[in-house]
């Protein structure tokens, strides 16, 4: 395996080289987002980039995690998200995926296995960061976060929320679990939205927008 290329592995030689587990929150990983944001912020300096924010779980206070820094690049409507990415590929990032208006990147993976540094950039436009709401609120009520990582730990949750909808909506996050649905409201928003979203937990039915993490 050690002379192949990532993308000549197959999907069962990547999970075996590529293992996902969770680990102590390390006070490092700021550090690695902030050099990690100067990285990003002089490759692509000469495009209208909005905002780089630090999510995920490693962006929350106190909590297990994956040794993975998640990284939000908010760039301006009128820029060209394709060229955006081709920048980063240009420099070391690895694509991982593409949707409508979204890319994700990576940065650390090797075919050696992780490095010391692992990243993975989310490419979006301006206004699809449900992530920070969904970080904020963590870091601000730590017992949620908590629970939120007991769940998580479990390995059988999936959270989700509505917060892909206008301005003015409601902010609200759902975990499903074993044990049930668990809600958490964001405070001083509005009336909710109809949810787009919808899945079953032990013969009931929830409803909502996918989005936000998950932990398989």
């Amino acid at each position: 395996m050690m002379g192949k290329e990532l993308s000549e592995m197959t999907l069962e030689e990547l999970w075996d080289l590529f293992p996902i587990f969770l680990v102590q929150h390390d006070d490092q990983w700021k550090g690695y987002y902030e050099e990690i944001e100067a990285v990003i912020t002089d490759l692509l300096k000469d495009y209208q980039i909005k905002r780089i924010s630090h999510i995920g779980s490693t962006a929350i206070q106190g909590i297990w995690a994956k040794n993975i820094v998640d990284v939000m690049v908010e760039i301006s409507e009128k820029a060209d998200m394709e060229e955006v990415a081709h920048i980063l590929e240009q420099n070391g990032f690895i694509r991982m995926s593409d949707e409508k208006r979204r890319i994700s990147l990576n940065k650390g993976y090797t075919k050696e296995g992780f490095a010391d540094k692992v990243y993975h950039i989310h490419l979006r436009y301006t206004g699809d960061n449900d992530e920070l709401y969904f970080r904020d609120y963590l870091n601000e009520h730590p017992h949620i976060a908590e629970e939120y990582e007991a769940l998580k730990s479990s390995r059988r949750i999936l959270v989700f929320s509505n917060m892909s909808q206008p301005a003015g909506s409601s902010a609200c996050f759902f975990i499903l679990c074993s044990q049930g649905i668990f809600h958490m409201s964001v405070q001083g928003v509005q009336s909710p939205l109809p949810f787009s979203y919808s899945a079953g937990l032990r013969g009931r039915s929830y409803t909502g927008t996918a989005g936000i993490d998950s932990c398989a």
